[in-house]
């Protein structure tokens, strides 16, 4: 039974403190996540207005700050001075490039921005910013037209999301994995405070069942020479039938006394145990 027990209060201490677990576990994932899609959009952001403050502000585009632009922050760049191509090298294939530029000026349509389009202002930027797919990998991209002394110039940036999938991949298992842990740390746990917890009331049963057996020796004695003093009662003679009559009734009186001890110590455990003052003289106090 008490094993029983310490199996139900184990299992109930742990579905209950891991779904609290679990619940803050996913909490702070969503949040952790949240914030790394922050900083990765503000980091691109940054990086989109770092080129375009560098059309405005040079006379002359260098292409080795385009490049190296391009491979430090991972980005796709597509520049048309006047509506021609600016060609330089980067890290990614030609083909790839053209193709996600494509994909970019599509969706920048579709929002109502046509990156072909000259700027009605010499003085203002215009400028899009979305996410689009291909091939089932999610890419941030931007779109804008800036105007120069020279003309003007539109740019495309686009930049994959898969590192920063990757990194909540990979964060969302090791929340998983420390989740897992603190279960199994938890679960020990609970069996051992279920076993700290039972334990005096184990100890308690065990108490229980000694003095349920004392208890019960004690009383038999009484009851078998009542017993037998009944029955040899019936076929004594009546010189020796008071004989077995005071003999039961001095066990009847000694059994009284040990129900009296029983109800007593059942009242000290309880905390209802009433003290009667008395005289009583110490010798007959000793030798009880």
């Amino acid at each position: 039974m008490s094993e029983r027990a310490r199996h139900m209060l184990a299992l109930q201490c742990t579905l209950i403190t891991g779904i609290i677990l679990l619940a803050m576990a996913a909490a702070f994932s969503l949040v952790s996540q949240r914030q790394l899609s922050e900083k990765a959009d503000a980091s691109f952001q940054s990086d989109v207005n770092a080129i375009l403050y560098h059309l405005r502000s040079q006379p002359v585009l260098d292409h080795t700050w385009l490049s190296q632009t391009e491979n430090n922050g991972a980005l796709i760049l597509a520049i048309e001075l006047n509506g021609a191509p600016l060609l330089y090298s980067g890290a990614t294939r030609l083909e790839d490039r053209d193709r996600l530029v494509a994909l970019a000026w599509a969706s920048a349509l579709s929002q109502g921005f046509d990156p072909m389009q000259p700027p009605d202002s010499r003085l203002q930027d215009q400028e899009v910013r979305f996410l689009f797919s291909d091939s089932g990998e999610r890419f941030r991209a931007a779109c804008a037209v800036v105007p120069l002394d020279s003309g003007w110039a539109n740019i495309t940036v686009v930049r994959s999301m898969a590192p920063e999938r990757a990194q909540i991949s990979a964060q969302f298992w090791a929340f998983g994995a420390l989740t897992l842990l603190g279960l199994g740390l938890l679960a020990l746990f609970s069996w051992g405070f279920a076993g700290h917890v039972l334990r005096p009331i184990q100890e308690s049963q065990k108490k229980q069942a000694a003095f349920i057996a004392a208890a019960s020796h004690e009383l038999r004695s009484p009851l078998a020479v009542i017993h037998s003093g009944l029955t040899a009662l019936q076929e004594a003679p009546p010189d020796r039938a008071e004989h077995f009559r005071v003999l039961a009734d001095g066990e009847c009186l000694r059994m009284s006394r040990l129900v009296g001890d029983l109800l007593s110590l059942a009242n000290a455990d309880s905390g209802s145990w009433s003290m009667l003052p008395g005289e009583v003289e110490l010798e007959t106090l000793v030798l009880t």
